[in-house]
């Protein structure tokens, strides 16, 4: 259902919504944003997170867009070897050996943290998966509104 004018979404509430979908594995928790109003659904089989039941439609992709899980955008894993090949190349192979097991992410922020690395890797996440939000806006004919201030700044 595109029309002539990009659906306006504002920035604050979409990264909310990524923030959420991004929070579990991929395809557990969901956010759609419709496009004609522009107003974002939520969805979880393990919470409640619904003010509303779900529209009927919510599948109908002519109707509503799927928020991107962070690995659609490659704002997960990848994003990870980025910084270290960027920031700390001799630490490479050690962070790759997190990244075979389990709590990867976990072990990778424990690093960071005796490394004094831990606020420049929030920097660098934050400023590519805002620029990595924006693209896949721009490229589903999204137009974000002026991005509200944040308060919080917790990380999963």
């Amino acid at each position: 259902m595109k029309t002539s004018q990009p659906m306006q979404v504002d920035a604050g509430d979409l990264e909310l919504a990524f923030d959420f979908v991004r929070s579990g594995p991929q395809y557990q928790n969901h956010a759609y944003i419709s496009l004609e109003t522009g107003r974002i659904y939520w969805s979880s089989p393990l919470m409640d997170v619904e003010e509303e039941p779900l529209p009927d439609d919510i599948e109908d992709a002519s109707a509503y867009i799927a928020v991107p899980h962070k690995n659609d955008l490659g704002v997960g894993r990848e994003l990870v070897f980025d910084f270290i090949t960027q920031h700390l190349p001799d630490a490479y192979e050690a962070v790759a050996g997190f990244f075979r097991q389990r709590g990867a992410y976990r072990q990778f922020k424990q690093f960071l943290v005796r490394r004094k690395m831990l606020e420049r890797w929030f920097q660098f996440e934050d400023k590519a998966t805002e620029a990595a939000l924006r693209a896949w806006c721009e490229e589903v004919g999204l137009l974000l509104t002026a991005k509200e201030p944040q308060g919080n700044d917790s990380r999963a």
